[in-house]
C-alpha cells in the first residue's frame, strides 16, 4: 500500500479510526482521502491522516480539509 494515493471508503461503516490511522501510517504518499458517512471515523483517525500525509484533501462529508485546516487547538494563554 505504499503507493496508494487515492482512497475512496465512503459509507463503509467498519471502517474505524484505527483502520484510517493504520492507512496513514503506512501510505505518506496518499493525497485524497473520502470517509464521508463513515460513523467510526472522527477526530483521532482524520488528525492522524493529516499528520503523516503532507497535503492531503479529506472529505469527512463537511467540507474538504487538508493538512494546514486541521490543527490541534493551541493551549490557552495565561
Amino acid at each position: 500500500m505504499l503507493g496508494l494515493q487515492h482512497l475512496n471508503v465512503r459509507s463503509c461503516r467498519s471502517v474505524t479510526d484505527g483502520g484510517v490511522k493504520a492507512v496513514a501510517e503506512h501510505c505518506a504518499g496518499l493525497q485524497c482521502l473520502d470517509v464521508r458517512s463513515c460513523g467510526s471515523v472522527a477526530d483521532e483517525g482524520v488528525g492522524a491522516v493529516a499528520e503523516h500525509c503532507a497535503g492531503v484533501q479529506i472529505d469527512c462529508g463537511g467540507g474538504i480539509s487538508t493538512r494546514a485546516a486541521i490543527r490541534k487547538p493551541s493551549p490557552p494563554s495565561v
